[in-house]
């Protein structure tokens, strides 16, 4: 018997900061294993979104490089 796939996100957008490691890549992972569409957001990649690609496809994720403490660079994602 084989386990239901999760589509709970399915044709949802979900913008993660941090998601270059810890929390928000655990997050990242978990939101496009339920069928969201990653915007990746952090100061650097670490290649999570190459992983997600590899896994969910080519309109997965996406990196966009942000500083959270600068309002600017929030107001522009």
């Amino acid at each position: 018997m084989s386990a239901a796939k999760d589509t709970r996100l399915q044709g949802r957008i979900a913008v993660i900061t941090g998601a270059s490691s810890g929390l928000g890549k655990a997050t990242a992972i978990k939101f496009a294993n339920s069928g969201a569409r990653i915007v990746c957001a952090d100061l650097k990649s670490s290649g999570v979104e190459e992983e997600l690609i590899k896994l969910h496809g080519k309109e997965a994720a996406t990196f966009i490089p942000c500083d959270v403490t600068q309002e600017s660079q929030i107001e522009a994602l």
